[in-house]
């Protein structure tokens, strides 16, 4: 029963990973791998940050129209396999992801230790 559901999954899986998007003018499926990585490649995505970074990274994704097909955190880096619309270089949406993500982190990271340390 599993192995059936699992089929299923990949099947449907597969289908939206080779989906063909349109846009008004053109027919597109650009689709880039992404990793990410913290200077000197520190272990420091886990736990609550891992969820807080995951958050971050969704919704800037969605401000920009860009699908998250696949996506993985290890504790030194993160993959990504991102559909990005063709108006949109790849060179702008990492200076927009790596611009926005880290003040986003930064005031995220400085928000749970000014609460840990106030309680």
């Amino acid at each position: 029963m599993a192995t059936a559901s699992l089929t299923k999954y990949q099947e449907v899986f597969n289908e939206m990973k080779n989906e063909v998007k349109h846009t008004a003018h053109s027919t597109y499926r650009c689709e880039y791998h992404i990793v990410f990585a913290p200077k000197y490649r520190r272990k420091e995505i886990y736990g609550q940050l891992k969820k807080d970074i995951g958050e971050i990274i969704r919704k800037l994704c969605n401000e920009k129209k860009v699908e998250i097909i696949e996506a993985e955190a290890c504790p030194d880096h993160i993959h990504m396999l991102v559909s990005i619309p063709p108006y949109i270089s790849i060179a702008q949406f990492m200076g927009f992801l790596k611009g926005k993500s880290t003040l986003s982190s930064v005031t995220a990271a400085s928000y749970i230790t000014l609460t840990a340390a106030t309680i």
